[in-house]
């Protein structure tokens, strides 16, 4: 069995898979359609950037639409290894809007929960990003903290400087979701 056989669960809209290696391209322009800078305009960053997705404190899968069979999105776990992995989804645009990326964090969730020791899962999303909070919310998600996106003596620093403006600071909101999580799960810990 190829890596590419490897389905971690599916459900009337999308299937998750492991991420491979012919994977690579169609994730680089899905990260070179976002807007500001990007690691994966440059090859040296996106080299890292895509190492990391493969490292094993990290589990990164593709999403594929089962109508079409395309590729439609990613969603990771990074930082299983501390028993509160955090997640990240991105759809491509074209694929937005169609529930995808709960469905897919929905399963690649249920799928952490049953194989690893977990306590709850971390969801941060930009204080702009509505989509992203409500996805979390959707997810059962608790509000815990709203911080500043940069580390606090980088953020002085960036302030006393003038490299940004108050209103320039883009602030994080942090969920926690245990739905997924059972006693079992939670008490391997």
């Amino acid at each position: 069995m190829e890596d590419r056989d490897v389905f971690l669960g599916e459900t009337d809209k999308v299937k998750i898979r492991l991420l491979i290696e012919d994977d690579k391209g169609i994730y680089r322009a899905m990260s070179l359609s976002r807007s500001g800078p990007s690691l994966a305009a440059d090859d040296r960053a996106f080299n890292v950037l895509w190492g990391y997705m493969k490292e094993d404190t990290t589990l990164a899968c593709t999403i594929v639409e089962k109508a079409t069979n395309n590729i439609c999105g990613f969603c990771q776990l990074s930082k299983l290894d501390t028993g509160t992995p955090e997640v990240s989804v991105d759809i491509i645009d074209g694929y937005m809007g169609n529930g995808y990326a709960f469905e897919a964090t929905e399963l690649l969730m249920q799928y952490a929960a049953l194989k690893f020791p977990l306590q709850y899962f971390v969801w941060c999303a930009y204080t702009g990003n509505s989509v992203s909070r409500h996805l979390a919310e959707k997810h059962g998600g608790v509000f815990v903290k709203e911080e500043p996106f940069l580390p606090d003596n980088l953020l002085q620093f960036a302030l006393e400087s003038g490299a940004i403006k108050p209103e320039d600071i883009n602030y994080i909101c942090t969920y926690h979701i245990s739905k997924y999580c059972n006693a079992s799960s939670a008490g391997k810990i």
